[in-house]
């Protein structure tokens, strides 16, 4: 059996929780045709159908413990070549990674879970981003501060720091000891795409104009990094919105609901991100 250890990244709300749901659901029922399919031998996976009841029944899929911190190990088998696979994902918390960036401090399981890593997920929720401040809107802020005599500075925190410049420092960790710094995969997941796929771009030139800083760290760092970029709605909607909810609800299949876009194609492949992790592209 083959071993694929791939370790996840992403902040609070960038996605991680749902796409776990939507991958157990897509995978265990079979409803769509797809390349990795359950294998021999599963575990006990109480924790996963949980979330996927949740998820199945148009709710917000909130974070639990066991997707926060804990090893998820699924065993499958490749439906076009036959093999194997045991594929483990090593999900710490968004919250971990909040203090990890304001500490400077990494603990033991931190660096066993990506030392041994094959392969990234980082999610990137492309509804949540704020990072976009123009120098005219800090001009504007400025004068409008300065004219309020009582308008008061905050104190800075970590939390100010733009989402990019966090993700890149995540990155620059994970090449510097004690991890070594050869090149890694990294599956760009960028999460909420239905809210994008209506302006017919790709996952990369979104990326590309939203952050560019990120962007470039990836392009500019072939020996490091092989990104591939992602655009993956797990629940395939805005959820708030009821006539969209009902939309998705009314679909024959749930896995439907699932996008998942690269390489100018669109499907409901949610796995096609860990097949190429696993792969020898």
């Amino acid at each position: 059996m083959n071993d694929i250890n791939i370790s996840v990244l992403g902040f609070p709300a960038s996605g991680k929780t749902t796409f776990l749901a939507a991958l157990w659901h897509f995978i265990e029922s079979n409803e769509i045709p797809c390349t990795l399919k359950l294998g021999k031998f599963n575990l006990d996976h109480t924790h996963l159908n949980n979330i996927v009841e949740c998820w199945s029944q148009g709710k917000e899929v909130v974070r639990t413990t066991i997707t926060s911190g804990k090893e998820v190990v699924l065993n499958l088998e490749n439906s076009v070549t036959g093999e194997e696979i045991r594929i483990k994902l090593a999900d710490l918390s968004g919250e971990m990674f909040e203090e990890q960036i304001k500490t400077r401090l990494i603990t033991d399981d931190y660096i066993e879970s990506y030392k041994s890593s094959d392969g990234i997920l980082l999610f990137i929720n492309a509804n949540k981003i704020c990072d976009d401040v123009s120098f005219h809107d800090v001009s504007d802020e400025l004068r409008d501060t300065l004219q309020n005599k009582e308008s008061k500075i905050s104190t800075w925190t970590h939390r100010n720091i733009p989402l990019q410049v966090k993700i890149i420092e995540l990155l620059q960790i994970l090449t510097s000891r004690p991890f070594n710094n050869n090149r890694r995969k990294i599956a760009i997941i960028i999460s909420a795409w239905d809210i994008v796929q209506p302006r017919e771009i790709q996952p990369e030139y979104w990326l590309q104009n939203e952050m560019p800083m990120l962007y470039q760290h990836l392009f500019t760092n072939p020996s490091l990094y092989y990104p591939k970029y992602y655009g993956i709605s797990a629940q395939g909607c805005d959820l708030s919105l009821q006539e969209e909810r009902e939309n998705i609800l009314d679909l024959p299949f749930a896995s439907e609901r699932i996008i998942c876009a690269c390489d100018n194609v669109s499907h409901h492949d949610i796995t096609a991100p860990l097949v190429w992790l696993g792969s020898n592209d």
